[in-house]
C-alpha cells in the first residue's frame, strides 16, 4: 500500500512539474510551493497553501481543479 501511495504521489509531482508552463503567474507560485517541499504540501490547508505560496485562497482551488 505504501508504495502504490508513494507512486502515485511522483505521478502529481511529475504532472504539476509538466504543467509549470502552462500555468498563469499565480498558479505556477502554487505549484512551485507544492514542488518545493511536497511534504509539507500535504499537510497544508488551503489557507495555508496560499500563504506559502503568496496568492489567494481562490487561486489555490482554481488550482487543485484545474
Amino acid at each position: 500500500m505504501a508504495a502504490n501511495q508513494a507512486h502515485r504521489d511522483d505521478n502529481l509531482l511529475e504532472d504539476i512539474q509538466s504543467r509549470l508552463e502552462t500555468l498563469n503567474k499565480s498558479e505556477r507560485k502554487v505549484a512551485e510551493a507544492i514542488l518545493r517541499d511536497p511534504s509539507a504540501a500535504t499537510r497544508y490547508s488551503i489557507a495555508a497553501l496560499a500563504r506559502a505560496a503568496d496568492v489567494s485562497e481562490p487561486t489555490v482551488n482554481r488550482f487543485c481543479r484545474g
